[in-house]
């Protein structure tokens, strides 16, 4: 177990496969692509375009979106255990969302992970409380 991490090295490993090689391929992840996209002919070649579903913005390239799971794979409570993060990871095109990597993406993210560390915050703060009753 890696000395910062309450996940285990296993554990690690199977998430690093999972997202490089099952979540490539994840067919909720190109139904939720499919979604999103749409044709435009641009010059004499048609090209693929997407909208991002949150701001809207439109004419982004495939570089520019990003598909992103509407409730976050790690919740705010903090990881659970491998099993429920590999469900809600794979899981379908209704819970993912085609957005802007800028600025949707990043913002969206941002404001997760402070979620979980003011989560983390709390819940070290109330161990600290409980621990000095009993002392």
């Amino acid at each position: 177990m890696s000395k910062f991490s309450i996940i285990s090295e296993r554990d690690q490993l199977i998430m690093t496969a999972i997202n490089r090689y099952c979540w490539a391929q994840w067919s909720g992840k190109k139904d939720a692509l499919k979604r999103a996209c749409y044709y435009k002919t641009v010059g004499h070649r048609r090209r693929i375009f997407w909208t991002c579903e949150l701001c809207g913005r439109t004419g982004l390239t495939r570089e520019e979106v990003a598909v992103d799971h509407i409730e976050p794979r790690i919740p705010v409570t903090g990881f659970d255990d491998i099993l429920s993060w590999i469900e809600r990871t794979l899981c379908d095109a209704a819970d993912l969302q085609v957005i802007c990597v800028e600025p949707c993406h990043h913002e969206k993210t941002a404001k997760e992970a402070a979620q979980r560390a003011e989560a983390r915050k709390a819940k070290k703060g109330k161990a600290k409380r409980k621990q000095g009753r009993k002392g």
